[in-house]
């Protein structure tokens, strides 16, 4: 039973390790641009390549931003899916779990009933399946609580998660845009020095995208809070089962009082 919820924690993780790969070619882009100058009319004035094609230049980025962006929210919304089908289908596999045993009791009962030829023996059956039932019931109810508390906790432990991403997206947007415009008016200022543009335009472009990449690697809070999740909740099937052995023990040796010397 325990095993039913760890591939929960795994299909959180693996949409973390997604996110660490996000990035931008931003300062690939802006390296691959030539510094050729081109003048304008018959005036002295010249305009770098660089400066020319900046226009074309940060719609490509803004694009490719957007583009996994898009990518992020998308695999977010399959993750849900997949959590929510999951789900469904290891509640089904408890409850015909449950079921199978509940089947296999009632036909030990029935054979132990069969073994009741007196009234002593009758009563002692009777109190020993009600102490079993009592157990089984106890530890079915301590069981889901656990399971449900661990749910709730990743669950909003992944919530946590996304928001502390999309701050750090939104940082590093800003930071983009932030270096875009001052290329942009640095373009209009001094269009021909293009050189000197581009080496600062492509510097903080790479500063935004490194200082990402590093709040990413930093941000481990999750996995360490799903696999802490992940210990209490089987700490508390450990303790449900050992709670039913014991129970289950102290009623078969009730049980065994009341039929003496005789094999139950």
């Amino acid at each position: 039973m325990n095993q039913l919820c760890k591939p929960l924690q795994r299909s959180i993780l693996s949409l973390t390790v997604t996110i660490f790969a996000f990035g931008i070619g931003a300062p690939t882009i802006v390296s691959a641009l030539d510094n050729t100058t081109t003048k304008v009319g018959s005036g002295t004035a010249k305009i770098s390549s660089f400066c020319t094609k900046l226009p074309t230049t940060i719609t490509t980025i803004d694009a490719n931003f957007s583009s996994r962006i898009t990518k992020l929210a998308n695999a977010r919304v399959s993750a849900d899916q997949k959590h929510a089908a999951n789900k469904t289908k290891w509640d089904s596999e408890i409850a015909a779990n449950r079921a199978m045993w509940d089947q296999k009791r009632q036909t030990n009962f029935t054979k132990l009933e069969a073994k009741g030829t007196d009234a002593t023996k009758t009563t002692a059956i009777k109190a020993y399946e009600a102490s079993i039932t009592g157990a089984v019931d106890s530890m079915r109810i301590a069981n889901s609580q656990a399971r449900e508390t661990y749910r709730i906790a990743a669950t909003n432990a992944m919530t946590s998660q996304r928001s502390t991403v999309d701050k750090q997206l939104a940082t590093f947007q800003t930071a983009v845009i932030a270096a875009e415009s001052t290329a942009q008016a640095n373009c209009q200022a001094t269009p021909n020095d293009g050189s000197s543009i581009r080496i600062v335009f492509q510097a903080a472009l790479k500063s935004a995208r490194e200082a990402f990449t590093s709040d990413r690697k930093i941000d481990t809070g999750l996995s360490v809070q799903l696999k802490q999740l992940g210990q209490v909740r089987d700490s508390a099937f450990k303790t449900s089962s050992a709670t039913y052995k014991a129970a289950a023990k102290t009623a078969r040796t009730t049980l065994q009082l009341a039929f003496g010397t005789a094999k139950v």
